[in-house]
């Protein structure tokens, strides 16, 4: 039998302005808390966060993981088809920290970080959107094409 030796914890809030005339979302601010084991260091911890930050926009945002779901094949044509967050997509603040706990059972007390730091800010944005718009986008990723078709939508009601 296989068991967690140990969890990390997050939360994250997010900021976001949305232009509803072409649908396109900016995260302007993400503030983002952790709870893990012994890092190594801030630094990397920093890397990590900013790394994870950046990949949980692309998932909200521009990602498409299934877009052919129920199928589930993945393949595009090339790198050139999948749009991913850049660096001109990074938010205009991001503030985060660490709240430092060892772990007993972790390597000199550490835990898994890294996971989360991707998987907070999802659906801190889609709820950032919601607060935007009065809409709730419920799949992701918040394209623009979504996000103005759930407008539409909300006109004709």
């Amino acid at each position: 039998m296989t068991a967690i030796a140990s969890l990390a914890f997050g939360a994250c809030v997010a900021e976001v302005e949305v232009d509803t005339e072409t649908g396109v979302v900016d995260v302007l601010k993400l503030v983002r808390f952790m709870k893990s084991g012994k890092r190594s260091t801030r630094f990397f911890a920093a890397g990590r966060s900013t790394g994870g930050a950046m990949m949980g926009i692309g998932f909200a945002l521009t990602e498409d993981f299934a877009p052919y779901y129920p199928r589930m094949d993945h393949a595009t044509e090339g790198l050139a088809d999948y749009i991913i967050a850049t660096a001109a997509d990074m938010p205009k603040e991001m503030i985060w920290d660490i709240a430092e706990v060892p772990h007993p059972n972790g390597p000199r007390g550490a835990k898994g970080f890294s996971e989360m730091t991707a998987s907070a800010a999802p659906p801190a944005i889609l709820s950032a959107i919601h607060n935007a718009i009065g809409i709730w986008i419920t799949d992701y990723p918040a394209t623009p094409e979504k996000i103005l078709r759930a407008l539409e939508a909300a006109v004709k009601k």
